[in-house]
């Protein structure tokens, strides 16, 4: 596992050592999808080596600079799967939601994007039944039967670790 996180982070390091030396070179990046690729691979570089805070940053900052993201629909929507995931293995359930939703409407028929809701649904409801609030608790379950008629946690779960890109 060291060996693999040195390999990212040697990844890191490059993609920060071409982006300097073509902003110094030619004093800016030549396009702005040239930054916002350089943002995403580096988030994605730090989410492999489970550094989910910087990985967060740089997805933001990719959104920040170009919210449309004028990429195709399929690489948009796996960004979003991909930034989702952070948030839940950061127990950020609202947070994953958004970027859930917004790649459900990238990706309407994608039975990973609606695994990935609900899943997070059911982490909700446990949440909820733990606190002894069941009602609320059996909301969430409805919503995620309703997004996945055929959920099972363990095959999301199964399912969302082979799809996404960490």
């Amino acid at each position: 596992m060291k060996a693999q996180k040195m390999f990212y982070l040697s990844i890191i390091m490059i993609i920060l050592t071409f982006f300097a030396l073509k902003v110094a070179v030619y004093g800016q990046a030549t396009h702005l999808t040239e930054v916002v690729q350089a943002h995403v691979l580096l988030g994605l570089s730090y989410a492999k080596i489970d550094d989910h805070v910087n990985a967060i940053i740089e997805f933001e900052k990719a959104l920040k600079l170009n919210p449309e993201f004028k990429f195709h629909r399929s690489e948009v929507g796996e960004f979003y799967l991909n930034l989702g995931m952070i948030y839940v293995m950061d127990y950020e359930l609202d947070g994953s939601l958004k970027f859930f939703f917004r790649a459900k409407h990238l990706l309407p028929e994608s039975e990973v994007v609606k695994n990935a809701i609900a899943l997070v649904y059911s982490l909700k409801a446990e949440e909820l039944m733990d606190q002894g609030n069941l009602a609320m608790a059996q909301t969430y379950y409805l919503k995620a039967k309703n997004i996945q008629p055929e959920f099972d946690p363990e095959n999301a779960y199964k399912c969302l670790s082979k799809h996404c890109c960490f």
